[in-house]
């Protein structure tokens, strides 16, 4: 007499099972593999080495098993690091690792072969009819060039050098064949998934322009989930690093946060450092119509920046929120502080029922004026009226969570 589990119970068990383990099971039995198929390639990841890209390459070119896929996941394993180490979230389906080691230490022509089976994957993400989701992680460090920069270098030379860098490289190698995939899945004929969530970690701002972003934008059309982490440090003199980082902001941000104004009910946009008034970056007028859940990081409130006007104008739809290492511009603090801020967004978010405040806290920055308005010192802590002014704010939206949950 067979004393076998019900198929479903045996699923649930596969489904519970670390990545590894699902492939285990695949080769236990034929009803295991039926069983542990679907859910193994489910989510296709892939690391910053030869091996890894390899692997990825090769579910790509297999029929019976890319079918499956909905989601594919890269990372550089230190900007994987990086980002846990920052406090960043990341979803389960993104399963990392972190005591894996990378091959950090690849040698040239082990270079140029990770970056043409990257490529070369990449490029073939068509193949997976049901992908609705793509995640890459770059990684994070500030890059120091050549020392015979000087104030009137060109801004194409310049971005030239950086992409010579190889983990930047492979980073515009990557974006490059998403703007691929994003042209042949807008002229595909039906039967292709929509791309519902993109996952972009550590984009460097810098050389980005050389992208044709009439058909990148393609890729972030019908998003419902848009997770941004922009990448700017740079050892650079300020007339470079200005006018690059404004281009950024007035050319290349805005059309990428506004591609899926219609449909995005996910945001979370992140900053590497504070940017200040100089750079024109302005939020104020970005509106999303579904907008469910926002988390900022890094991000100035000024009114050069209207990012409370942003945050308000979803009072009707917004339900979490969260803020992390934001910062109010200490000469201003007399006119806008934090207290205030939390005082505004509590009396008009109504609809908010979950509130976090990330694992860096709020404070104050001098901008220096000099130099484009950049970070020029050290924050400034917040004031124990802004401390307690965040404790009511907390109350009310717990208070509105629990009157929810008893309703």
């Amino acid at each position: 007499m067979s004393h076998s589990l019900p198929p479903e119970l045996l699923l649930l068990i596969v489904q519970l099972g670390s990545p590894d383990v699902q492939l285990i099971v695949r080769t236990l039995s034929k009803q295991f593999c039926a069983l542990a198929t679907p859910v193994a390639f489910r989510t296709l990841r892939c690391l910053n080495t030869p091996r890894s890209a390899t692997g990825f390459l090769n579910i790509l070119d297999h029929e019976h098993l890319n079918v499956h896929t909905k989601s594919v996941v890269y990372y550089d394993v230190q900007g994987a690091r990086d980002w846990h180490g920052q406090g960043g979230d990341m979803d389960d389906d993104e399963h990392i690792d972190l005591e894996y080691e990378a091959e950090n230490d690849l040698s040239d022509a082990e270079e140029d072969e990770l970056f043409v089976t990257l490529t070369e994957a990449f490029s073939r993400l068509d193949t997976l009819p049901s992908l609705n989701a793509i995640s890459v992680t770059f990684p994070i460090g500030l890059y120091t060039f050549y020392p015979d920069f000087d104030d009137g270098i060109l801004l194409s030379a310049y971005e030239g050098r950086v992409a010579s860098v190889p983990e930047l490289r492979i980073q515009l190698g990557i974006l490059a064949r998403l703007e691929v995939f994003a042209t042949a899945r807008y002229f595909a004929s039906q039967g292709l998934a929509p791309l519902r969530s993109l996952t972009i970690r550590n984009l460097n701002s810098f050389f980005i322009r050389q992208l044709s972003f009439s058909t990148f934008f393609r890729l972030l059309e019908g998003l419902t989930t848009l997770r941004l982490s922009i990448f700017t440090l740079i050892d650079a003199t300020e007339s470079v690093l200005i006018p690059l980082l404004t281009y950024f902001c007035t050319k290349t941000l805005p059309p990428i946060l506004r591609a899926s104004t219609s449909t995005l009910t996910s945001l979370t946009f992140q900053l590497d450092q504070v940017l200040g008034h100089d750079v024109d970056l302005f939020l104020g007028d970005l509106h999303y119509p579904h907008l469910q859940y926002l988390s900022l990081c890094t991000v100035l409130f000024s009114d050069a920046t209207g990012t409370e006007t942003f945050i308000t104008s979803h009072a009707r739809t917004l339900r979490s929120l969260i803020i992390s290492n934001c910062k109010i511009d200490a000469v201003t603090k007399s006119l806008l502080s934090w207290s205030r801020v939390y005082a505004r967004l509590g009396e008009a978010l109504t609809e908010l029922v979950h509130l976090g405040v990330g694992a860096i806290p709020q404070g104050y920055v001098h901008l220096d004026p000099h130099g484009g308005w950049l970070l020029s010192a050290e924050d400034i802590p917040v004031k124990k009226d802004d401390a307690a002014a965040l404790d009511v704010f907390l109350d009310i939206v717990a208070q509105r969570n629990a009157a929810t949950h008893a309703c």
